[in-house]
């Protein structure tokens, strides 16, 4: 191999292992910061009033909400669900100021009495919550549903 042939190498060699610790020290950065916001969590309690419904069929329904906190106006739910032999299945879009936060929830199947709670997972976001997993609770009474949403 002829010295200039010895140099181009080298220089690839030196360029692929820069490279490589530039991906290991990009990826460790990411696993940190994975932990550190893993770590931190955070709640929202929503109030959820209805402002429409639709059934899409004899199992499938689809509402819209408007979301308070505090007694002010901060956001919007969409829900699909669709009812079976597990209870009532729920995909829930939550738009708030900051960005959207999407989900499920199931409503255990029950005597009837109120209230009936339904737990489910934060899947992901966009905007502020871009990237969030977590939990929710929805507690529904005959007059509204109460969310609660634990993410991080």
């Amino acid at each position: 191999m002829t010295s200039k042939a010895k140099d181009i190498v080298m220089k690839r060699n030196i360029l692929l292992a820069s490279g490589a610790a530039v991906v290991l020290a990009s990826s460790s950065a990411v696993a940190l910061g994975s932990a550190g916001a893993a770590a931190h969590l955070h709640t929202l309690k929503l109030h959820a009033k209805q402002l429409q419904t639709k059934e899409l069929g004899k199992a499938h329904e689809v509402e819209a909400d408007v979301l308070r906190s505090g007694g002010h106006r901060v956001g919007y739910s969409t829900e699909s669900c669709f009812f079976g032999g597990q209870g009532e299945k729920c995909i829930v879009t939550i738009t708030l100021k900051n960005g959207v936060m999407y989900g499920h929830y199931t409503f255990p199947i029950t005597d009837g009495s109120t209230p009936t709670v339904a737990r489910g997972k934060v899947k992901g976001g966009l905007g502020a919550y871009d990237g969030v997993k977590g939990k929710i609770k929805v507690r529904a009474t005959s007059r509204m549903e109460t969310l609660t949403i634990r993410y991080g």
